[in-house]
C-alpha cells in the first residue's frame, strides 16, 4: 500500500495571505488623536532690518485639539523670535563708536482656530489657521564684549532697551504629513501687530511678522 504525504494547500495559503494585504492596502488612514502637542522652528524674514542682517530665528510650540469629528480645531501656542543686524556707530564724546549689534526679539502667545482643507483621513493634509494673541517686541543696541583680562570684560550698551506690547492678529496656511504615530508640518503665517511700532518709529521693531515654521506633532 502506497502512502502519499499530504501537500500543503498552496492556493488556500496564497489566498489567506493576499486577503489581509489587500485589505490593509485599501483601509483608510486612521484618524489622528483628538489632541496633540506640536513644536517647530524656522526663520523670521521680517526681523532682517538691512541686507547685512539675515533672517531671524523663530520657535513655535503649543497644544492643538480637534473639535469632535469635524475639520475644525483649536490651537493654543507660544512664539519666540530673534533677529540681529550689525552696523558701525560713529564715535562721539558720549559714545566710543564701533561695531554695534541691533537685536530685535518677539515673544508672546495666541489662540488659533484651524480648519482642514483636504480629506480627514489622507496622509497629506493642508490646513488654514487664524487667531489672535498678545506679543511683546523689544529692541536693544549693544557693542561687542571686550575682554580686558582672564576674568574681566566690558560691553557698551548704546541705549536702554525699547519694549512694546501689542495685540497680534495672525493667519496662515500649512501642510501636515503623517509619519507613523507623529506628523510633520510646514507652516507659513502672517502676524500683524497694530501697536508694535513701524520701523520709522522704532528701527528694528517690525509691525508685521512672517514666520515660516517646520515642526512635528506628537
Amino acid at each position: 500500500m502506497t502512502h502519499r504525504s499530504p501537500r500543503p494547500p498552496l492556493l488556500a495559503l496564497a489566498f489567506c495571505a493576499a486577503v489581509p494585504a489587500a485589505a490593509a492596502a485599501q483601509a483608510p488612514v486612521a484618524p489622528e488623536p483628538a489632541g496633540r502637542f506640536l513644536f517647530g522652528a524656522g526663520v523670521e524674514p521680517a526681523l532682517a532690518d538691512s541686507p547685512q542682517g539675515g533672517p531671524g530665528l523663530s520657535l513655535h510650540g503649543g497644544y492643538e485639539h480637534r473639535v469632535g469629528d469635524s475639520r475644525w480645531g483649536v490651537r493654543l501656542a507660544g512664539d519666540w523670535a530673534r533677529g540681529a543686524t550689525r552696523y558701525t556707530a560713529v564715535g562721539s564724546a558720549f559714545s566710543p563708536g564701533g561695531p554695534v549689534n541691533r537685536i530685535t526679539s518677539v515673544q508672546g502667545g495666541a489662540l488659533y482656530a484651524t480648519y482642514r482643507l483636504g480629506g480627514t483621513r489622507s496622509y497629506l493634509r493642508p490646513y488654514a489657521l487664524a487667531g489672535v494673541g498678545y506679543h511683546q517686541l523689544s529692541l536693544r543696541h549693544e557693542g561687542d564684549v571686550v575682554w580686558t583680562g582672564p576674568n574681566t570684560s566690558h560691553q557698551t550698551i548704546y541705549q536702554p532697551p525699547a519694549r512694546r506690547n501689542s495685540v497680534a492678529y495672525a493667519g496662515g496656511l500649512g501642510l501636515s504629513a503623517r509619519v507613523g504615530p507623529a506628523a510633520l508640518f510646514a507652516e507659513g503665517r502672517l502676524m500683524v501687530l497694530p501697536q508694535g511700532g513701524a520701523r520709522v518709529d522704532r528701527p528694528g521693531i517690525a509691525s508685521v511678522l512672517t514666520p515660516l515654521t517646520f515642526g512635528v506633532r506628537f
